[in-house]
């Protein structure tokens, strides 16, 4: 081989291989991938024959609000049992072509119960790659837990085992009615409400994610609903509301006081002078200031105790997340919002996912972690330079 032939051929392995690398790199956010809990089974990656490189899943099956809160319980993605699962699966042929057939089935070790996948023919030609789809409609009745989601590859034309390459991927399936926790919310409840699928009390200030949503309408992902400073918990013990600011709760407080005051100073003052006497009448030398000395002093009591006022030009969470945005030139890893607002990380998720539904953010998964990038022509909630 001539060395210009030897150099376009080293240039296009190359290409193909960065190729492969970004695409792995720039997988959909909230979607379980080979290389995040699948494994690979007897791939001829020796040989250079045809493998199974990566799977995904999507569907109404797959629950994508999960993997904003995967950190905090990492394991096999939750699907629903009562719902459709779609595997997406990226086969590369290396030096083999012809048809293969790829299909999937679902089990649960030491136990009979599964769930089939289709399986399709995959015709495929030399250094290519394919991804095909396979699909089933929901889970058995009994099938909730761990599963174990096999794929396998065949070449029809072997004479012996036609299995050429096979991958696992790990699955943990629960129902909608279900209560994983056992806190009360249903599991569909508790995605809905964006609260920790495996923990009871998700902001873990001592009220159950039940109690907040079902009982006192509490936000169950921060420990202090208001931001007045006290755990929301703490205000339920004393028997307050925790819904309304604690300063409210003292404020009323000095009011009543301030009230007290004012009528003990009234009956003070009618004792002094009070009945109609020479006291009463006043005297040139001192009744002239005496007699409204005890106004000025209960007016001072009433009013030197109140608080300043509220102030009324708080930002709300998505202007909050915009300013932060801005300020660091548009764009910043999910998990630096999360340490700069001090927010949970289910409600920072939340305040993203309403600010992309406006096309304000968009959201980029590298890795294991999301990028989030402020949109240039934003005209709704970007902050401007005055608000800074």
């Amino acid at each position: 081989m001539s060395e210009t032939g030897e150099i376009g051929r080293t240039a296009v392995v190359s290409l193909v291989f960065v190729a492969l690398v970004c695409s792995g790199a720039m997988a959909g956010v909230g979607q379980a991938s080979l290389a995040e809990g699948a494994t690979s089974g007897p791939a001829q990656t020796d040989s250079g024959g045809a493998v199974i490189q990566n799977v995904t899943l999507e569907g109404d099956g797959y629950i994508e609000s999960q993997y904003e809160t995967i950190d905090d319980h990492p394991g096999p993605p939750f699907v629903w049992q009562e719902e459709g699962l779609r595997l997406n699966v990226t086969v590369a042929s290396g030096n083999d072509s012809g048809s293969f057939d790829l299909c999937g089935r679902g089990f649960r070790e030491g136990d009979d119960s599964s769930v089939s996948f289709d399986c399709v023919e995959v015709e495929l030609s030399a250094d290519s790659t394919r991804t095909v789809r396979l699909s089933t409609d929901s889970w058995p009745s009994n099938a909730t837990g761990n599963h174990t989601v096999l794929m396998e590859l065949s070449d029809p034309g072997l004479d012996e085992n036609d299995v050429v390459d096979e991958a696992t991927l790990q699955v943990r399936v629960i129902e909608k009615e279900g209560d994983l926790t056992g806190d009360g919310l249903t599991n569909a409840e508790e995605f809905k409400h964006g609260t920790d699928i495996t923990t009871p009390d998700t902001s873990d200030n001592g009220l159950t994610d039940w109690e907040e949503v079902k009982k006192y309408g509490t936000n169950p992902l921060v420990r202090d609903t208001t931001g007045d400073g006290v755990n929301d918990a703490t205000l339920v013990r004393l028997g307050l509301d925790p819904t309304e600011p604690y300063l409210l709760h003292r404020i009323l407080a000095a009011v009543l006081l301030g009230l007290i005051a004012i009528g003990w100073v009234g009956v003070m003052a009618v004792r002094r002078y009070g009945g109609g006497g020479a006291g009463a009448s006043g005297q040139s030398d001192g009744s002239g200031t005496d007699g409204p000395g005890p106004d000025r002093d209960s007016a001072d009591e009433t009013t030197g105790g109140d608080p300043s006022p509220i102030d009324q030009s708080i930002l709300t969470n998505e202007e909050v997340v915009c300013r932060l945005l801005k300020r660091n030139d548009g764009r910043m890893r999910q998990s630096e919002i999360i340490e700069s607002t001090e927010w949970s990380k289910a409600k920072v998720s939340r305040v993203l996912s309403d600010l992309e539904e406006e096309e304000v953010v968009k959201r980029v998964r590298i890795g294991r972690e999301n990028v989030v990038d402020l949109q240039s022509d934003v005209d709704g909630l970007e902050l401007s330079d005055q608000q800074e």
